[in-house]
């Protein structure tokens, strides 16, 4: 074999090799650094995913308020709406109190008296239908409330406001011996009652001067202020109560 062939076939020269011209401390340093930038990187990731999920997050509670929230104005606007179509199937009705039952009452004979009373002729009498609130039979003295029904809603508003400008209907009208009063108010839904009841408690407490009705629609007016003012909820009340000044 010549020296060249020799030379040819002789193995490199290990010292040559690139990965031996790197010592270990190199090495270490270099995955040192690599491993640093990997982490780095993934913790940089991961902040982004966080950030990212945090941001999703905070956009799905937003979502999930506003369907709440509109959830709760449609619930609102239900409430509104079948208190509305309440209020109007009672439009013609008025509630007559404190007249005792008798077996030979006539409730027709009873309003025609009453309408004379008011200032009404024999002639423009309104047409109702009258008859008691009761599902029992009744004894004489029971005071059980008397449903009027007008035939046109307009006649029952202005019976109401003639009653209510004189207050003046009584029992020795109809025949009773006795001039205790006869009370008409409005037909109320079973929501405007709870609220009347609430609100004649604050009026009994001193804290409001009326409590009233107009088209079944439940008003009050504080003893500080001249202004009546709309209550259609008993969260209307609680928050109209907050505001009244505290008693001394």
């Amino acid at each position: 074999m010549s020296e060249n062939d020799k030379k040819r076939n002789k193995p490199d020269d290990t010292n040559t090799s690139p990965i031996q011209d790197i010592s270990n401390r190199d090495l270490a340093k270099l995955i040192a650094e690599q491993t640093k930038t990997t982490k780095q990187q993934f913790n940089q990731l991961g902040e982004e995913l966080r950030n990212e999920l945090k941001q999703g997050l905070m956009g799905i509670n937003q979502e999930l308020r506003d369907v709440r929230s509109s959830l709760e104005q449609i619930k609102l606007d239900v409430m509104d709406n079948t208190e509305a179509i309440a209020r109007t199937e009672r439009s013609s009705d008025l509630i007559v109190s404190g007249v005792p039952y008798t077996r030979e009452e006539d409730l027709y004979s009873y309003f025609r008296h009453w309408c004379l009373a008011l200032g009404y002729t024999q002639h423009s009498v309104p047409s109702v239908d009258i008859r008691r609130l009761t599902r029992v039979p009744l004894n004489d003295g029971n005071n059980c409330l008397i449903l009027l029904q007008f035939a046109i809603p307009n006649q029952k508003n202005d019976f109401y406001s003639k009653y209510l400008r004189s207050h003046s209907l009584t029992l020795r009208q109809v025949g009773f011996q006795t001039d205790s009063r006869v009370y008409v108010n409005e037909s109320l839904t079973p929501s405007a009652r709870k609220i009347k009841a609430k609100a004649m408690e604050l009026k009994k407490e001193g804290k409001l001067a009326s409590v009233f009705s107009r088209s079944g629609v439940i008003h009050v007016k504080a003893a500080s202020s001249d202004q009546s003012l709309q209550i259609k909820t008993t969260e209307d009340l609680q928050r109209f109560q907050r505001q009244l000044p505290l008693s001394k």
